[in-house]
């Protein structure tokens, strides 16, 4: 396999693995009950009160599942970034017209 397929390889794994974390993102939540726990986790840590958020759903806390959906979005945007700099190697080999 050249260096051409491993890129094309490349690029394709971490396009899909951007997908994945996208859909994921889009539908993760954080239960009330895991709100609380992750409050009282910080406060020991820092000995300040978070600011309890309404609830948005029956089963979401907004403050921790905006969080969530963040840290998913920004994972999901590095493996596009991965896959947007593996294409734009395989471009240049294209230009360049280095064999497989």
């Amino acid at each position: 396999m050249g260096i051409k397929a491993l890129l094309a390889v490349a690029t394709a794994t971490c396009s899909a693995l951007a997908a994945g974390l996208w859909w994921y993102a889009s539908t993760v939540e954080v239960s009330p009950e895991k709100a609380d726990e992750l409050r009282m986790e910080e406060f020991k840590k820092t000995g300040r009160h978070r600011p309890v958020a309404l609830a948005f759903t029956d089963t979401a806390d907004l403050d921790f599942t905006l969080a969530a959906q963040s840290l998913w979005n920004r994972r999901a945007a590095v493996a596009a970034g991965f896959a947007a700099f593996f294409q734009a190697i395989y471009v240049a080999f294209s230009e360049f017209d280095v064999s497989n």
